[in-house]
């Protein structure tokens, strides 16, 4: 993968300084002032009056029928169902509860499924801030400590009160960090990130733009400049207003792809790389899915804030194409698919010719291509009622799995 992918940081990727939107500098404060921590999120049971609340995190704590889950108290009886097939509900393992909350920092269990193995590296975590504490061994990242070993990627200079960046894996409950980056020296200079052309090139200044950038020893350039090139820039701004640039990428925007998928599979490549198999969906409505790879490295930005990363969770993700339905990635953000039911009649879709594997069910897109026994019994029903469950992914598309008549 490496001999065909461009030259990339040892730190925090610089493409997703223009590309990231909001929500990637929103997730790195938070995740700074608060680990570990669920992902929630609410779902209304159509049969039930109460809300069903869905959280991840690490199993901590097995005390009899209290569970620690991410620092949240989980009570398990006796009609709790436990899912294991992943994996045994020990502590370390990473875990999903489905269940109701009866007050801040408690929820009872309705099910319980391993997701990941304590056995198993937990997901990849990101978060941003001062470094408050240091030893050979270990940091403390504002109020979260973080292991360092001799195969930590560290790039610039840390000291204390420094401004740090760092990727770290869950280890059970510790944090053990695979790169870490000074991204100012003082939390309270300002960061800069813009995109512009390269008008100059010296050894200790550049112009892009109408600005004017320093370049020191600590400076972290990926590509080739020159001038006329485009350049992602991220700089401090320093007391008199001067911008020193921390990283520089060199890049060509014809060379960014964007993409929406589902997650089909995970495979591990090396001990530092995964492939992600997926299915994409195009942005024209209608279009059918077709399949697709994404490499995912340490320099990859996996937004989890949403879902961990697993088979069938909805991903939308920014990189570089390497050939074929096969990209390096560089940024993803993750959601977990919203389950939903349906009712109504099956409608072909406004498009001709008519599209194989789509139908639209109260004006909703629906994809009926992975229904088994396939869209011969779904074509049967065109006209008639049906009842579809199924998932809505981030692109508003039901992915029907499941299709049966609702005739009177």
């Amino acid at each position: 993968m490496d001999g065909n992918s461009r030259q990339r940081s040892k730190g925090v990727p610089l493409r997703r300084l223009r590309r990231a939107p909001i929500w990637l500098v929103a997730l790195l404060a938070i995740a700074a002032a608060a680990y570990p921590w669920p992902v929630q999120a609410k779902q209304q049971d159509p049969g039930r009056a109460t809300t069903t609340t869905r959280m991840e995190g690490v199993l901590q704590t097995k005390d009899g029928g209290t569970w620690k889950v991410g620092g949240h108290n989980v009570l398990v009886d006796g009609t709790t169902v436990l899912a294991q097939k992943r994996g045994k509900a020990e502590p370390g393992a990473w875990v999903i509860v489905w269940g109701h909350q009866n007050r801040p920092g408690e929820m009872r269990a309705e099910s319980i499924q391993v997701d990941r193995p304590a056995s198993l590296t937990g997901p990849t975590i990101q978060l941003s801030g001062m470094l408050r504490k240091k030893t050979s061994t270990w940091w403390m990242v504002e109020q979260t400590l973080i292991e360092i070993t001799p195969d930590t990627v560290i790039s610039g200079q840390p000291e204390i009160g420094a401004l740090v960046r760092v990727v770290a894996t869950q280890q059970g409950d510790s944090l053990r960090a695979l790169a870490a980056e000074v991204l100012a020296p003082d939390p309270k200079m300002p960061l800069v990130e813009f995109e512009g052309t390269i008008m100059s090139l010296a050894d200790d200044r550049w112009q892009v733009d109408d600005r004017e950038i320093l370049i020191d020893a600590y400076t972290n350039i990926v590509g080739e400049p020159g001038i006329g090139k485009i350049a992602e820039v991220q700089a401090s701004q320093l007391s008199d207003g001067r911008l020193l640039a921390r990283a520089i990428r060199i890049v060509n925007p014809a060379d960014e792809a964007s993409l929406n998928a589902l997650v089909a599979d995970i495979v591990p490549e090396t001990s530092d790389t995964e492939r992600w198999d997926v299915i994409v969906f195009p942005e024209s409505p209608w279009a059918d899915p077709t399949s697709a790879s994404l490499h995912v490295s340490l320099n990859t930005y996996v937004d989890e804030s949403r879902t961990t990363a697993q088979t069938g969770v909805w991903a939308e993700m920014r990189g570089a194409p390497l050939g074929a339905q096969e990209y390096q990635a560089d940024v993803i953000r993750l959601e977990q698919p919203m389950p939903v039911s349906i009712t109504g009649e099956i409608l072909p879709p406004p498009t001709m010719p008519t599209p194989s594997g789509w139908g639209q069910i109260n004006g909703q897109p629906v994809w009926f291509g992975s229904v088994a026994p396939g869209m011969a019994a779904t074509q049967a029903l065109l006209g008639g009622n049906v009842a579809v469950t199924g998932v809505r992914l981030g692109n508003g598309v039901i992915w029907a799995k499941q299709v049966r008549s609702a005739q009177p």
